[in-house]
């Protein structure tokens, strides 16, 4: 299998496209990015309906800095609003957020739930609120939540104490994780999880 330099070893955009022709690779770069607004990057685009004001997304993963309920805190929150303020107008999840308690990856983890519900609702108002504030609208603004369930990965409780849940068996990853017949969800919670 070859081997690739990385990315953040190439210190100029030159560099960088001097290395990838001598890979024999085509990759179209721009020696400078535009900052007229006719950049790539800066046009809107079409989903399902709905236009998107630019290209810029954010897709971060758990922050794992919500309350021991799953809500979220003030440095969850403090982190949200700086994605609204960032100007990239696809916050595709803001967090990952767990279905249900028991497949949180981490007892700090985000929790989609009723008694959450309410402060999910309030702090998009306030993504939506800061994000007209400094861009002067928001209708173009779109603002996402990946939902997950950490399955055989899940640490609820404490932080040091997996708790796996597995939809099935599997020789290798019951080893490595020291599961069993106890793990696997049935039928009817597979269909609360969904």
């Amino acid at each position: 299998m070859p081997s690739y330099r990385k990315v953040m070893e190439f210190k100029t955009v030159q560099a960088f496209d001097e290395y990838v022709k001598s890979q024999n690779f085509t990759i179209g770069l721009a020696p400078e990015i535009k900052t007229d607004g006719s950049a790539a990057l800066a046009q809107p685009i079409e989903y399902k309906g709905r236009t998107i004001g630019n290209r810029w997304a954010i897709l971060p993963m758990e922050g794992w800095d919500c309350m021991d309920d799953g809500t979220p805190s003030e440095f969850t929150k403090r982190r949200w609003l700086r994605f609204a303020e960032s100007g990239a107008k696809l916050l595709y999840g803001t967090e990952a957020g767990a279905v249900m308690h028991s497949g949180r990856s981490n007892p700090q983890q985000l929790l989609v739930a009723d008694h959450t519900k309410e402060a999910l609702k309030h702090i998009c108002s306030e993504m939506h609120r800061v994000h007209r504030k400094k861009f002067g609208r928001d209708d173009d603004l779109c603002i996402g939540l990946q939902l997950t369930h950490s399955g055989r990965y899940s640490h609820p409780n404490k932080a040091d104490v997996l708790e796996s849940k597995t939809a099935y068996s599997h020789p290798l990853l019951d080893k490595k994780f020291h599961n069993g017949p106890q793990n696997v969800v049935t039928d009817e919670e597979v269909g609360e999880i969904v």
